[in-house]
């Protein structure tokens, strides 16, 4: 799910922005209320029209546009440690529990480069110890 499609499943309730914050007419249904909190910067984004960011934790940009910004209509890249909306004062820390419990809202997880067994990894000839 996307901060677009959120929003758009959000429109009953009104979603505005006051300041730096989300502000609904009434609280969101229980199915959607993990995904409210998870996504609150990508929501607020796409209602203000302000670029939303997302960095890694080498601190750098991970979303796929300019400076690491993030696209709404999206998901999150699995690599995101950070996110926030332009010109916030702070960044809102992506929990570990988010990719486990809405993997829904994360993109899939970098391919990890298969492992090199020990022997591969030297390319040294085998020269045996001799016990003189």
């Amino acid at each position: 799910m996307t901060s677009v499609e959120l929003l758009k499943a959000l429109a009953p309730l009104r979603p505005a922005v006051d300041g730096s914050e989300l502000v609904l007419a009434a609280a969101p249904p229980a199915a959607l209320a993990a995904a409210v909190r998870a996504l609150q910067t990508g929501l607020r984004a796409a209602l203000t029209g302000r670029p939303w960011y997302a960095y890694g934790a080498d601190g750098r940009g991970v979303g796929p546009l300019r400076g690491g910004a993030l696209d709404p209509a999206a998901v999150i890249p699995w690599s995101a440690s950070r996110l926030c909306v332009a010109r916030d004062h702070q960044w809102d820390v992506v929990r570990s529990a988010w990719r486990l419990d809405l993997p829904h809202l994360f993109g899939p997880p970098p391919a990890r480069p298969p492992r090199r067994s020990a022997t591969a990894a030297c390319r040294c000839p085998y020269l045996p110890l001799r016990a003189d």
